[in-house]
């Protein structure tokens, strides 16, 4: 829609609409002309004739004597006007020819702009308001740790971040009035967002501001969007503003503010118990609060037994009106506790679900709260995480037939994924919680001829628990034989790796393997021999050689033990699974053992049973 905006009188309109879309424009109304006198400020009066060029079918433009600039009058109020037009029947209102039932334009809207009809055009695409686009109309903040939102889709990118490295996102802009103090405050500033942002604070005006800092993403256990700000800043207005790094990062934004002191305890909007959480937004992807526990009570319905000396606050988490699960992850700063519980019909704290550091689950529709747990007067920042379960479609990997498969012909790999999307552990013989789900890796040895030195480091700082696994005979999964393998030595064979733990957190694993040398000739069997031999099959562990299966790892790991092929030649049945033993009564199952230490493969200065199974 073009406007014009005419200044004049206050009893006379001071708006001409001259269409339904386009930019607004300031426009001198005043002419030359005149003797000079009986103008505003001694301005020349304006030239009538001037004036008429604003006519309307609504409207009538005219001399103001008073400043001597030309104004609209609104005529013709509540007739008919624009016969014929696109938009159906309309009449005058306040100068301005507006349909009286206008049809419905709403194909024409998306997440930027609204569906309008000029009597001109027909339907047309009006923007939307854009609060917080731009620095003149910024969001204002609060200093309650409640945020602000602002979408950045409609925006546009900011010379106002240059300084910072000119992302290419769209821009938001916030402001925190500090004008009301009298001497520097402490200020804590948190961004929270689903895409990697950069973003600014400077001291107003908008037309002349000074860069105060910079604030880069900051790795929430390995997501993008939080970026915090601790400053101590003086009396007066301040700008923030924010952008993703690229064009492609754009969606909701969040700011949350805080004086980073111990806040006045009658102005807290912290909640202690289930029944009066403080709500969250169901609707963002993420969001951040900031608080403290200084003017909270201890309460009871935290019910986790080892954070029982804190305080506790509450956030409740509506996810009743979704269709489907979803994906919840609550994350924390400058505090370590949290707890997960299901409210219950009555509206208070039910089921607890979980407890720890940080929290993730795959929720079904319902009510929930998130107790943050900190000591008596801590600060602490919380993320909070909601998506739908299409987060979960990277990790189908939840079983060994659904492994993702590791390239056989590259020796780095890298694990990632979110074990909330797994499925119930029953029993993983890790020593891993019922509750614990796991996501599977196929690792295929089976390529190389040595021994394969294994390294499975953790790059995340989630605490998760890796099951080494052999395959069984049809090439699924066999039997655990090794928990955290970190580092091993296995034999070339076909295993999986099972990631469990972590409450749940997205993992990040660095899997490096590297082939080994060709085994040397002993006349014992080595310490490294029999690690791997236990490492790569489970009867080694379960059973030493007494089962042939044992034996066999025991060469693929590379023995050379020169007495070897003496002991398999006399006493087959230890040696090759096809031989029948011979019958030898009680206790005979004790009887390859006793003949691999009586040929001398426990090597000298081994104790205990450290060389041997």
């Amino acid at each position: 829609m073009r406007r014009i905006w005419l200044a004049g009188s206050p009893a006379l309109l001071a708006l001409a609409v001259f269409g339904a879309c386009g930019d607004t424009a300031v426009i001198p109304t005043s002419a030359p002309g005149g003797d000079g006198a009986g103008g505003q400020d001694g301005a020349p009066p304006c030239d009538e004739e001037a004036c008429r060029n604003l006519d309307s079918e609504c409207a009538r433009g005219a001399c103001s004597s008073d400043s001597g600039l030309c104004v609209i009058e609104a005529v013709r109020d509540g007739q008919p006007c624009a016969d014929g037009n696109p938009c159906g029947e309309a009449r005058c209102e306040a100068g301005v020819c507006s349909p009286s039932n206008p049809p419905d334009c709403s194909a024409l809207e998306d997440a930027c702009r609204v569906g309008a009809c000029s009597v001109r055009e027909g339907c047309v695409a009006v923007p939307r308001e854009r609060a917080g686009l731009e620095c003149e109309r910024a969001a204002p903040l609060t200093l309650d740790g409640i945020p602000a939102t602002l979408d950045t889709s409609c925006g546009a990118p900011a010379q106002e971040l240059a300084v910072c490295g000119a992302p290419q996102g769209n821009a938001v802009f916030f402001e925190l009035d500090l004008s009301g103090f009298d001497a520097p405050v402490p200020v804590r500033l948190l961004f929270g967002a689903e895409f990697e942002i950069e973003s600014a604070l400077w001291r107003a005006p908008c037309a002349d501001p000074a860069a105060v800092a910079c604030g880069r993403t900051r790795e929430w256990t390995g997501s993008p969007g939080g970026v915090e700000f601790r400053e101590v800043l003086g009396p007066g207005r301040y700008l923030v503003v924010a952008a993703g790094v690229d064009a492609n990062a754009r969606g909701p934004i969040q700011l949350a503010a805080v004086l980073d002191e111990a806040p006045e305890c009658d102005t807290t909007i912290e909640r202690a118990g289930c029944e009066d959480a403080l709500p969250l937004d169901p609707s963002l992807p993420v969001q951040v609060r900031l608080g403290s526990s200084a003017c909270v009570e201890s309460g009871t319905d935290f019910e986790c037994p080892e954070f029982s000396d804190e305080t506790e606050v509450y956030y409740s988490l509506d996810l009743s009106e979704r269709t489907g699960d979803t994906l919840v992850e609550l994350e924390l700063m400058d505090v370590r506790n949290a707890a997960l519980l299901r409210v219950d019909s009555d509206g208070g704290c039910g089921e607890r679900l979980q407890c720890g550091e940080h929290l993730s689950a795959l929720l079904e529709p319902a009510k929930y709260v998130l107790g943050v747990g900190a000591w008596d007067g801590d600060p602490f920042a919380v993320r909070v995480s909601a998506r739908d379960r299409s987060a979960c479609d990277a990790s189908s990997n939840t079983s060994c037939e659904q492994a993702v498969v590791l390239d056989p012909s590259a020796t780095t790999h890298r694990l990632l994924g979110q074990t909330a999307c797994g499925k119930h552990v029953v029993d993983d013989d890790c020593g891993n919680p019922e509750s614990e789900q796991q996501l599977f890796y196929r690792l295929d040895l089976r390529n190389h001829t040595t021994p394969v030195h294994v390294e499975v480091e953790p790059v995340s700082t989630a605490f998760h628990n890796v099951g080494l696994i052999e395959a069984n005979a049809e090439g699924g999964c066999g039997a655990v034989t090794h928990c955290y393998p970190y580092f091993v030595l296995l034999a070339p064979r076909l295993y999986y790796l099972a990631v469990s733990g972590g409450y749940g957190r997205p993992f990040e694993f660095r899997v490096d393997h590297v082939p080994q040398p060709p085994g040397v000739a002993t006349d014992c069997i080595p310490l490294e021999i029999v690690q791997c031999a236990v490492h790569s099959a489970a009867a080694c562990s379960e059973s030493g050689v007494n089962d042939v299966a044992c034996v066999a790892a025991l060469e693929e790991c590379g023995l050379q033990w020169s007495g070897l092929a003496e002991l398999c030649s006399e006493a087959p049945w230890c040696c090759d699974p096809d031989s029948m033993p011979p019958v030898l009564g009680a206790g005979a199952e004790e009887t390859c053992e006793e003949l691999f230490l009586a040929a001398g493969a426990r090597c000298s200065g081994c104790g205990g049973t450290d060389c041997w199974f």
